[in-house]
């Protein structure tokens, strides 16, 4: 074994240690979407409600190696997270065709804090950032050699990524615009581009397929995120996001960097690059944006200022590391609880012990809740994922469990799990209180006992 491949083993394997005792240190559980997706591992289906199959696929596979728990659900979740790492560093490599970058581009994916927290979670997020990274590395290719079977690349990682999360789709649609206005559209009348495409839906036809079948749901409910009725304007999150995806981005905001964007392999990444932030901006303004949609956007700036950075020294990694630090002390509750009674990472923490403790041994046929996050969570930690309703609050947004042919039967032994500032919704159940846990203030749980009427 090489020399550098023994460098580039130390780095990744050092990496995923300081992920996983991340969790151990700060005594994370799992998100409720983690639990939703596990459920949606052990009910196969060609698609879900919100999302592709890709990601009920990976846990279902990844728990098949490992069994029930941690490394049954986040394996491959870390394996997506490693992979992205080397995909960007060889991206950095061809820009610059410096080993530095390459280097650069490895560690600044794994060590920037946003793609640090969520390469160890087991949600569409990382897997997103792998393929997308993927469509990067098949469209440098393209750039540097002009050979269209590149277009086959990106189109592989298109049809993996729509079965993992529809904004895969932001990618080819601003490479095509940028096509349409530059040098390069006579590729748009290239058979080879089309032959891709036929590809890339080939891939995704289980979402088709479903969505046919289901009265296009998973459509609609994208379409319900491009404009709110009730909008949070919160465009600032943009910047905020690319902050904590590339803290290094703070050094190359000078007249030099100016000039290397000029190059002809870099301004027709960076273009499409600028087409994306255009939708975000629009999409913050019409409707809202959280931290993990935007990171896929600025996922494809690291090889750039990879590339840009190789000639330099790594000092500039310092920006890196210290958002990682700050990762671990504001998510140690040690720490914040010197500040705020309420744990700002209660979402990961605590769930567990709490579940655990409210159902107890009581034994039930089915576990009914009014909100589906607190059933995916009950689901996860009681490890069923079967035997599970959702009571629907009227005019919410459907969920998966919505789409479920389940139903209550009258000789069934009901468990209703909710919040206590909650009340049973179902008119037709016969509750009455069984147990409750009020250890936390965000984690305020009822458990009653019914029968359906």
């Amino acid at each position: 074994m090489s020399s550098e491949i023994k460098n580039l083993f130390f780095i990744i394997f050092s990496a995923l240690i300081l992920r996983i005792l991340f969790d151990v240190i700060n005594s994370m559980g799992i998100h409720y979407e983690e639990a939703q997706y596990w459920v949606w591992s052990q009910n196969p289906s060609l698609s879900y409600l919100t999302k592709g199959p890709f990601i009920a696929n990976a846990i279902a596979i990844s728990e098949w190696i490992f069994g029930y728990g941690y490394l049954g659900l986040k394996f491959l979740s870390f394996d997506a997270y490693a992979g992205t790492a080397l995909i960007i560093g060889f991206c950095a490599y061809l820009i610059s065709e410096e080993k530095t970058a390459f280097y650069l581009g490895v560690i600044f994916t794994l060590f920037s804090p946003a793609i640090f927290a969520l390469g160890g979670v087991a949600t569409t997020d990382i897997f997103l950032f792998f393929f997308w990274s993927l469509c990067l590395l098949g469209y440098v290719k393209f750039l540097k050699t002009k050979d269209k079977r590149w277009f086959y690349l990106i189109a592989i990682g298109i049809g993996f990524g729509v079965l993992t999360k529809l904004s895969i789709i932001l990618f080819p649609l601003s490479v095509l615009l940028y096509f349409a206005i530059s040098e390069y559209r006579t590729y748009l009348r290239s058979v080879t581009l089309y032959k891709a495409m036929l590809v890339a839906l080939t891939l995704g036809l289980p979402i088709l397929i479903w969505n046919y079948q289901n009265d296009w749901a998973s459509i609609q409910h994208e379409f319900g995120h491009l404009v709110s009725d009730n909008p949070t304007t919160n465009p600032e999150v943009l910047f905020f996001t690319l902050l904590i995806t590339i803290p290094s981005i703070l050094f190359v905001l000078n007249k030099k960097f100016y000039q290397f964007a000029q190059s002809k392999l870099v301004q027709p990444i960076l273009i499409p690059t600028f087409f994306v932030l255009l939708f975000f901006l629009f999409k913050s303004i019409a409707g809202k944006i959280q931290l993990n949609w935007a990171i896929p956007l600025f996922i494809s700036l690291i090889p750039v200022v990879s590339a840009f950075l190789s000639k330099l020294r790594f000092k500039y990694l310092v920006l890196n590391f210290a958002g990682i630090i700050l990762l671990f002390v504001f998510s140690n509750i040690n720490f914040t609880k010197n500040f705020t009674p309420n744990d700002p990472m209660h979402a990961l923490r605590g769930w567990e012990s709490e579940v655990l403790e409210l159902f107890g041994d009581s034994p039930y046929d089915i576990i009914v809740s009014n909100d589906y996050k607190l059933l995916s969570l009950s689901a996860y930690y009681l490890n069923d994922s079967q035997n599970l309703f959702l009571d629907s609050p009227k005019n919410s947004r459907l969920t998966y469990y919505d789409l479920w042919d389940k139903a209550i039967e009258k000789n069934d032994a009901i468990l209703y799990v909710s919040y206590s500032n909650k009340s049973v919704l179902d008119k037709s159940l016969d509750c009455s209180y069984l147990n409750n846990v009020n250890n936390h203030s965000r984690k305020q749980l009822t458990l009653y006992t019914c029968k359906k009427l």
